[in-house]
Formats: C-alpha cells, sequence, structure tokens
C-alpha cells in the first residue's frame, strides 16, 4: 500500500457588505480555476464573513501531493 502525503493551502478573498448586499472582492472561480493548473485540487469554500466582523472573508482550501508542480 502507497502513503500519500498531502500538502494544503487556503486562499482568502475580502467580503464586501455592499447596498446589494454581501459580495466578493474577487471571483472565486478564477482563482479555483488558476490553481487547479497549478496542481491544485479545490476542497473547500469555507465562509468566515460572520466569524471574523472587522475582517469578513472567505477561504478557498486547496489540497494536492507533495512534492507537485
Amino acid at each position: 500500500m502507497k502513503f500519500v502525503s498531502y500538502e494544503y493551502f487556503s486562499y482568502k478573498i475580502k467580503a464586501l457588505h455592499t447596498r446589494e448586499g454581501n459580495q466578493l472582492e474577487e471571483d472565486y472561480e478564477q482563482h479555483v480555476h488558476r490553481f487547479a493548473k497549478e496542481g491544485w485540487r479545490f476542497v473547500q469554500f469555507i465562509d468566515l464573513t460572520n466569524l471574523h466582523p472587522k475582517d469578513p472573508h472567505i477561504a478557498l482550501l486547496f489540497e494536492r501531493e507533495k512534492g507537485g508542480r
């Protein structure tokens, strides 16, 4: 059995409160595609907007095998 080791990376995107409601400062989908080209696999979208009122943001969590690109 081969043991696979992973490394993880999170990317933070600021959430903005506007008249129209909450929106992200950046398009998260473009980052998912960009990091996929670098060998990262998208794992989870974590909404931290309510946990950090002074710094509302979301985090994109990625993983890849250690030694990847």
